[in-house]
């Protein structure tokens, strides 16, 4: 059986088969994914610092901080595990201060999220991109 889902321009799609990771899965446009991909028939493999009480049909829920090597490490073992074969970097916060009340503290805060934990989050994944897409 096969499942899938009508993306907002009415367009039904299948990701029967299909792993997906996606960060920052929690709460937000993260939790939307989640939900969308899963009823679309992916595997959806979801990282997020705090996973308490998610559940979800289809996800796999696992902690994740992208801003840590360790964390991000332990999740791109487990979803490689898993099969992934595709990544959402969707982990991100916002700093809605005036410029004259952030601290350097708080500027780390937000690039290490929003650009370092990207690149770490995929630099875990891309060998096995690699090897699940070679030559296709």
């Amino acid at each position: 059986m096969t499942s899938s889902a009508t993306s907002l321009t009415g367009t039904s799609f299948d990701l029967s088969g299909r792993v997906v990771a996606v960060t920052g899965a929690s709460k937000g446009i993260g939790w939307a994914l989640v939900q969308a991909l899963a009823a679309a028939g992916a595997t959806v493999i979801g990282g997020a610092r705090d996973v308490t009480g998610l559940e979800l049909p289809g996800a796999i829920f696992l902690p994740l901080d992208v801003t840590d090597e360790t964390s991000v490490s332990a999740f791109a073992e487990a979803a490689t595990q898993a099969g992934v074969d595709s990544l959402v970097n969707n982990a991100g916060v916002g700093s809605f201060l005036p410029v004259q009340d952030i601290t350097p503290a708080e500027y780390h805060r937000v690039m290490d999220t929003n650009v370092l934990g990207t690149l770490l989050v995929t630099r875990a994944l891309i060998g096995q991109f690699q090897a699940r897409h070679a030559g296709g």
